[in-house]
């Protein structure tokens, strides 16, 4: 998360709810991986950043008063949100977790493991169907063998309850629409795998998609995302002729991009 990311969510987030103030803390405390081949596929920074993750979460909400109503959301992009994810595992419960970008959950392989056993954590998640991070954790693509990539895509339909997600995209996690216009002329070697290695920046956006939702769910307005349906396996004759079995109905679709309000400016 640049600057300006942290300034977008805020601005929106503050925009989007005028009677409850929304506060973004920007947090860097954790080693990132340096390289995405070597580095991003071994979970271990993921792990021992979950624990600092996990403890700055709780010495933050030890200091809230609690005699004031609050929702807490934990937002994590690319490696982040693997991490994210797994201090969710440990003990890490805020109200939303967001998973954006992510190259996969490590240990979570549904959306209960980012649960406690006696709090219930909303999972959402984001994922430009261009993203080259993101797709890189479907499974046994083309693309996840060339990245090395490790984990569960938590975007995919055995990550998330789509049968609970009609009802209540609260009880069984939700993906959200996360997409973002293509730019004009694409290198070789991205269309050859389906992606633009550009869309993985640009979940944060001014007016994009995925940061009005992402402003919804912080201001505790989740249940009006707009939905995404989950990526999902197809058939054997895709495997053959495609190289891959993997679909993602967001695929081609339209981003709806938002427009500015009145009053509504950026920082």
């Amino acid at each position: 998360m640049g600057n300006s990311d942290a300034s977008n969510l805020y601005a929106r987030a503050n925009w989007q709810d005028k009677m409850h103030p929304t506060a973004v803390v920007q947090y860097m405390g954790y080693n990132a991986p340096e390289q995405v081949r070597s580095d991003a596929r071994n979970p271990s920074l993921a792990r021992n950043g979950a624990e600092f993750v996990s403890r700055d979460f709780s010495g933050l909400i030890s200091t809230h008063n609690s005699n004031i109503p609050y929702d807490t959301t934990v937002i994590g992009h690319s490696y982040g949100s693997t991490t994210v994810a797994d201090a969710c595992v440990l003990r890490m419960h805020p109200t939303n977790i967001v998973l954006i970008g992510s190259p996969g959950t490590d240990w979570a392989r549904t959306y209960k493991d980012l649960s406690g056993p006696d709090q219930h954590v909303n999972v959402f998640v984001g994922a430009d169907s261009k993203d080259p991070v993101s797709k890189s954790s479907e499974p046994e693509t083309p693309l996840k063998i060339h990245m090395q990539s490790d984990g569960k895509d938590p975007a995919d339909a055995g990550f998330v309850d789509v049968t609970k997600q009609n009802n209540d995209p609260y009880a069984g996690g939700v993906r959200f629409q996360a997409e973002y216009p293509t730019k004009g002329i694409i290198p070789l070697a991205e269309s050859m795998f389906g992606v633009e290695f550009d869309q993985h920046s640009h979940y944060y956006d001014r007016n994009s998609e995925s940061l009005d939702n992402m402003s919804r769910i912080v201001t505790g307005d989740g249940r009006s995302v707009s939905t995404a349906a989950p990526r999902y396996a197809g058939s054997l004759g895709d495997q053959l002729f495609r190289g891959t079995n993997w679909h993602d109905p967001e695929k081609g679709t339209s981003p709806n991009l938002t427009s500015d309000g009145p009053g509504f400016k950026y920082g």
